[in-house]
């Protein structure tokens, strides 16, 4: 399940330590827990891939708690690498994009 990229070329990126850990957060936090995700771009292939992600705290300092989902401009605490962006994503939506960017098989064009 690779990551349609430019001209139609398939991309994945090696994620079977980040599926391990949200499959154990899943069985200890459900499905609907919203994390911090850190996408990295790669523009020569036209594809962002899921390369981290964090709880989110749940109190007055916590720099998400207004987060809104598509502003790029609030990361508090987050840092983020050169090509990167950080969104917010349910444990469920993160599981599903680590599945379909770790298998090159079968390709999935992804929008967050």
């Amino acid at each position: 399940m690779a990551l349609k990229g430019i001209h139609g070329g398939r991309f994945s990126f090696d994620s079977k330590e980040l599926i391990k850990e949200i499959k154990r957060d899943i069985a200890e936090f459900g499905r609907e827990e919203i994390y911090a995700v850190w996408l990295r771009k790669y523009s020569q292939y036209n594809v962002e891939f899921i390369v981290n992600y964090d709880f989110i705290i749940d109190d007055e300092n916590d720099p998400f708690r207004d987060f809104e989902t598509k502003d790029d401009s609030l990361y508090g605490k987050f840092e983020k690498g050169e090509n990167e962006r950080i969104v917010l994503m349910s444990a469920e939506r993160i599981l599903d994009y680590l599945q379909k960017q770790n298998d090159p098989i079968e390709i999935y064009e992804v929008n967050v």
